[in-house]
């Protein structure tokens, strides 16, 4: 036989604080030595826990309770007649309950961790995409230096045959006016040659 005060460890006249200590501690205790215990009995225990301090808890809920153990002073942890609805809707909610969290805590927990694989693989696609462009920008950096290169050296070939070109023309129009002036100077030699001849008397023998 057990009261509410003796099921979770205090003193009947504990403040709400130290009731609400010793649900936290007698339930952590429960749950720590039946971890793995999800028969109907260790179900029970759990509810049994959390129905005592719903009761004294509520200060007018434990007024009653108190008027009503009277002398008394106990009742049975177990005792259907105090808690009729534990065997049907109380342990379907806990065990539902239970299931739905732990449900929700592996959906989480893979959410999470798809998450984190996409922050990862778009971390690692954008590192890619942006090494993949600092690679073309400093080919198409390159190509423009060697185009750039290549039109200046036309260029300078272009204006080198030009200036080439210029002198080849200008040396050829100053061997032509040497040339003329030659042949201009070779006639009037043989021009003066000429009448020197014509000049020189003819001697008759």
């Amino acid at each position: 036989m057990a009261t509410l005060y003796e099921i979770l460890g205090v003193d009947k006249l504990a403040t709400s604080a130290q009731i609400e200590l010793g649900y936290k501690q007698s339930l952590r205790k429960l749950t720590e030595s039946a971890e793995h215990d999800d028969s109907e009995e260790g179900l029970l225990h759990v509810r049994v826990l959390k129905e005592a301090y719903t009761v004294l808890s509520s200060p007018s809920r434990r007024q009653n309770y108190d008027e009503k153990l009277g002398g008394t002073h106990s009742v049975r942890a177990d005792d259907r007649s105090s808690f009729p609805w534990i065997k049907m809707t109380l342990f379907a909610a806990v065990l539902i309950a239970g299931g739905l969290a732990y449900h929700r805590v592996q959906l989480n927990n893979q959410r999470i961790e798809q998450e984190a694989a996409q922050a990862k693989a778009a971390k690692e696609q954008a590192e890619k995409e942006a090494l993949a462009a600092k690679q073309r920008l400093e080919e198409e950096k390159q190509l423009a230096e060697a185009r750039r290169w290549e039109t200046e050296q036309i260029r300078r070939d272009s204006q080198l045959s030009h200036e080439k070109y210029v002198q080849f023309q200008a040396q050829a129009k100053r061997d032509k006016e040497m040339e003329e002036r030659m042949a201009i100077r070779k006639s009037q030699e043989q021009t003066e040659a000429w009448k020197r001849a014509l000049a020189i008397p003819i001697r008759r023998h």
